[in-house]
């Protein structure tokens, strides 16, 4: 057996900034809430977006999403799971529109593929993307909607 030691001189704490090199001027500064019932994912999502330089509220219901998004405007987008534990995506989406009086853009994301579920999303004006979500999709589509 070998041992083996590195000795490195004591550091001070210094205040680290967060890289800004994956900020999207485009997305910067946008007001999006995610809405999942799984933690990981939003935990994810919000990373993802912050990264780009979006203002992110996560959320695992309708009664979260109210009570967390504290800003007194509406999201400017809003990204939801299809499929929550007592309601879906779609249900919170609408209630949220209605909440705050207006068509907020919004995009539901689903594992279940299936044209029923992608002609219930498009009737109720979201679009929609499968699960898993390329980033780049997603980044691309929150361009083309910030932008409308």
């Amino acid at each position: 057996g070998s041992c083996f030691s590195i000795r490195v001189p004591k550091g001070s704490i210094q205040n680290i900034e967060k890289p800004t090199h994956n900020q999207d001027p485009n997305l910067a500064g946008i007001r999006v809430l995610c809405i999942d019932n799984e933690q990981r994912i939003l935990l994810g999502m919000q990373s993802l977006l912050e990264q780009w330089g979006c203002h992110v509220v996560t959320a695992t219901d309708l009664g979260q999403a109210l009570s967390f998004w504290n800003l007194n405007q509406a999201p400017q987008f809003i990204l939801a799971d299809y499929h929550l534990d007592h309601e879906t995506g779609l249900d919170v989406i609408q209630a949220l529109r209605l909440h705050w009086q207006t068509t907020i853009p919004a995009i539901v994301i689903s594992a279940d593929n299936s044209d029923d579920v992608r002609q219930t999303v498009h009737d109720t004006n979201c679009l929609f993307m499968a699960k898993p979500v390329a980033p780049a999709a997603l980044r691309n589509i929150l361009r083309r909607q910030h932008q409308t």
